[in-house]
C-alpha cells in the first residue's frame, strides 16, 4: 500500500515539476529533488542500505554522545520540554546513508548514462544542486546558469526514470548547453546519435 502512495507522489511531483506555468524555477527544482528522494529511499529500503552502519553498532557508540547532546541541549534550551525528542531526531539522522551514495548506487545499478565525464560527476552535480535547493531554497548559480542547472537536474531525473522503466530508444536530454536527442541503449549506455532538439 505504501508503494502505491509513493508511486502516486512521484507521478504528482513530476507533473508539477513539468508544469511551465509554475514561475519559480526553484519550486520546480525542489519537486524533481523530491522525486529523487522518494526513488532513492525506496531503493535503499529494498536493498537494505538505509543506514551507514548496523544500527546496534551505531547505538553502542552513540549512547555516550546522546547523553552529552541531551545535556548540552537541556542547558541551551532549559525552558523547552522536548529536549529528549530533539536529541533522538538528531541521533537517528546521523546514521542515514547520504543522498549522493544512494543516488549513485541506484543510477549505477539501472545503467543511467552519464552526461558529465562520469556518472559520479553527474551525481555529484545533482547532489550539490539538491543540497542548495533543500537547505537554502535556491540553485547554486544564478541567471542563465540557474536555468542550465535546472535542466541538468530535470534530464538526470528523466534518465533515471527511463532506466527504471526499462526504456531503450530515443530521449531528449540537456548536454553541452542545449537540448539534444540521444539514444538510450538497452545496456543503459547513451548512443552516439545526438542531434539538436528544439525545446
Amino acid at each position: 500500500m505504501a508503494d502505491k502512495y509513493r508511486l502516486r507522489a512521484i507521478t504528482h511531483m513530476m507533473a508539477l515539476a513539468n508544469n511551465d506555468r509554475n514561475t519559480f524555477l526553484e519550486a520546480r527544482g525542489i519537486q524533481y529533488v523530491i522525486v529523487l528522494e522518494i526513488i532513492t529511499a525506496i531503493h535503499a529500503g529494498l536493498v537494505g542500505e538505509t543506514r551507514r552502519m548496523a544500527q546496534n553498532k551505531f547505538d553502542q557508540g552513540a549512547r555516550v554522545w546522546a547523553k552529552e547532546l541531551e545535556s548540552s541541549l537541556s542547558k541551551a534550551y532549559a525552558d523547552e520540554p522536548s529536549i529528549a525528542q530533539m536529541a533522538q531526531v538528531a541521533r537517528s539522522s546521523l546514521n542515514r546513508t547520504p543522498f549522493k551514495e544512494r543516488l549513485l548506487r541506484i543510477a549505477s545499478e539501472v545503467g543511467v548514462p552519464a552526461e558529465q565525464p562520469s556518472l559520479r560527476e553527474d551525481v555529484d552535480l545533482v547532489g550539490r544542486t539538491r543540497n542548495k535547493l533543500i537547505h537554502e531554497g535556491r540553485f547554486q548559480k544564478s541567471g542563465p546558469d540557474q536555468t542550465t542547472e535546472f535542466f541538468l537536474l530535470q534530464t538526470f531525473t528523466d534518465r533515471l526514470l527511463l532506466r527504471l522503466l526499462g526504456y531503450s530508444g530515443l530521449y531528449r536530454t540537456f548536454s553541452g548547453g542545449e537540448f539534444v536527442v540521444a539514444e538510450l541503449c538497452k545496456d543503459g549506455r547513451a548512443g552516439d546519435n545526438r542531434a539538436s532538439a528544439s525545446r
